[in-house]
C-alpha cells in the first residue's frame, strides 16, 4: 500500500508545495524552438536522458520525438556543445546547478553557494 503524503504550504501564505518522489534525482532541461515557441522537457537521470514531457498540443508525437532525439543531448555534459551547434534554431534552459529548495515539514529554504537562505 502506497503511503499519501499531505502538500505542505509555504509558510504564511495558502501556496501548496508538493515533491513528486517519483522525480527524486530527476534533471530537466526545457528544448524550446525559436521559430514557433514551442517546447519539452526532457528529462534526465544522471546525465543520461531518459525521457520527456510535452504540456503544449501544436507538436505531432513525430515532432516530439524528432526534437527530443535531434535537440537535447543524450549526455546532459554535452550541453554546451548543442548550444553551440543550434544556438539560431534552439533556445536551452537548465536548473543553476547552486539553486535548490529544500522542502521539511514546517519550512521552505531556497539555498544557493552564497548560503543566502529564504524563510
Amino acid at each position: 500500500m502506497q503511503k499519501t503524503i499531505k502538500p505542505l504550504f509555504v509558510p504564511g501564505t495558502e501556496i501548496p508545495v508538493s515533491f513528486q518522489f517519483a522525480l527524486c534525482n530527476v534533471d530537466v532541461l526545457k528544448v524550446e524552438s525559436r521559430k514557433n515557441q514551442e517546447s519539452i522537457i526532457v528529462l534526465y537521470i544522471g546525465a543520461t536522458k531518459v525521457g520527456y514531457i510535452y504540456e503544449g498540443d501544436k507538436l505531432s508525437k513525430q515532432k516530439q520525438f524528432e526534437i527530443f532525439r535531434d535537440y537535447a543531448p543524450d549526455d546532459k555534459n554535452d550541453l554546451r556543445d548543442f548550444k553551440i551547434k543550434f544556438s539560431e534554431r534552439i533556445n536551452y534552459y537548465s536548473a543553476q546547478p547552486d539553486s535548490y529548495l529544500m522542502v521539511s515539514e514546517k519550512v521552505v529554504e531556497k539555498q544557493t553557494n552564497n548560503k543566502f537562505k529564504l524563510l
